[in-house]
């Protein structure tokens, strides 16, 4: 999972079980409320994202990708370490995570590993060292129908600038 909390106030991780607990809880009628999963070409962006899907490829899993910087070297493939700074919003502009926070490293992933997002698992294969990309994860490809963490909604589209530092080859 992508979202850190080890730099989130104590009184985030206290409150998140209560808001888990009442979100699951639903409205009045007392089931869970139906959660609608944001189709990422049906919503508004906050401008300061840049997000133009228009200016993005659109992979057959949904997935939207546009490199804001090639990079150079080969493309990673399934297998690689990659080591990428990255930053996540969803589609209001709130950041909800970021290597570059401070007290924060560049994060080692394993693609094909499954450890992170399917929409990480798709998104960051063939980026060259330097590159940097821009990622729009509909929500199949991301977290679904639950919520992740105090700051993302259940059912949402996340937008992602990821730069990859380093590759180090898989075996």
């Amino acid at each position: 999972m992508l979202i850190s909390f080890t730099d989130r106030p104590l009184s985030a991780l206290i409150l998140l079980p209560l808001t888990l607990t009442l979100a699951a809880c639903g409205g009045d009628e007392g089931g869970p409320a139906e959660v609608v999963l944001q189709d990422p070409a049906d919503i508004t962006y906050a401008s300061s994202l840049g997000v133009d899907l228009s200016a993005m490829e659109l992979q057959s899993s949904g997935l939207y990708i546009r490199d804001l910087q090639v990079g150079e070297g080969d493309p990673t493939v399934a297998g690689d370490v990659m080591v990428v700074h990255y930053s996540g919003w969803i589609n209001d502009g709130t950041l909800f995570d970021s290597s570059r926070n401070p007290g924060r490293d560049p994060f080692p992933v394993r693609v094909g590993a499954g450890s992170v997002i399917a929409g990480w698992e798709e998104g960051l294969l063939g980026m060259r060292i330097g590159g940097v990309r821009q990622l729009v994860i509909p929500p199949q490809l991301a977290y679904g129908a639950r919520a992740a963490g105090p700051l993302i909604p259940a059912g949402s589209v996340l937008i992602f600038e990821v730069e990859l530092l380093e590759v180090n080859p898989g075996s």
